[in-house]
């Protein structure tokens, strides 16, 4: 079975991974969304925002397809068994591939629960720290301003940062999302073209980003926003 996952998973507590932490929340977002669409019912998938993909309910069978036809296994997968039907002297090839089906559908379901547990989807942090992706910066400008206030107000109220810091910050970053959308300005394009291969600090010393909000990228001042961010408050306070 052919699933696209990362090969080189490491700790949250890592700097290097801290550093590219405003990405991990579409990241595990587009992750969950393909590996569910393999198996939940479209009715089901199309209609969640988000963070209600990672509580969705995978043990519900009104929410899954059928293993019998309708879970898509791969092509890899799909083809390993057509291939693999004929060496075997079954008495039912019926059932032989009915449980099969019925493997990876468990599989699926698993591997879904894992990213479900360990989705940062579900903390108002992770959402709030993704205003500092490029991706949501250039194309979804209006959103990266209001989690940025999300992500300002997390801080504030855990002293990880100062009131000052905090107007200066806004500020600057209204700044920057008018700069990257505005006709006349050469940084779209510098946004547009960033890829998850570029680490955000090295991009973001690129386009010249205040040096206000680059406190805002620091490791230490992430995991402090990482460890406080909840404040028990639901993801879906936030745009």
């Amino acid at each position: 079975m052919s699933i696209a996952l990362t090969s080189k998973a490491k700790p949250l507590i890592n700097g290097e991974c801290l550093r590219q932490a405003p990405i991990m929340f579409e990241a595990t977002a587009i992750l969950l969304q393909s590996l569910l669409n393999r198996f939940v019912k479209p009715a089901e998938f199309k209609k969640k925002k988000d963070v209600d993909l990672a509580n969705l309910d995978l043990e519900g069978a009104d929410n899954l397809l059928t293993f019998h036809h309708a879970v898509d296994i791969g092509i890899a997968a799909e083809l390993e068994l057509k291939q693999e039907l004929p060496k075997k002297k079954l008495t039912s090839c019926t059932k032989f591939t009915s449980e099969f089906r019925n493997d990876c559908l468990v599989f699926l379901k698993k591997m879904g629960q894992q990213i479900q547990e360990r989705s940062p989807l579900k903390y108002p942090a992770a959402k709030a720290i993704s205003c500092l992706s490029p991706s949501i910066i250039y194309h979804h400008t209006k959103k990266a301003v209001i989690r940025m206030k999300s992500l300002l107000i997390i801080m504030l109220e855990n002293k990880i940062i100062d009131e000052e810091t905090v107007e200066n910050c806004r500020r600057e970053f209204s700044t920057l999302c008018d700069s990257v959308t505005s006709s006349s300005s050469d940084l779209g394009s510098l946004f547009l073209k960033w890829t998850e291969e570029i680490p955000l600090d090295k991009f973001f010393i690129q386009v010249k980003l205040s040096r206000t909000c680059a406190t805002l990228i620091n490791p230490n001042v992430l995991k402090n926003a990482v460890r406080f961010g909840n404040g028990g408050k639901k993801t879906t306070d936030m745009y």
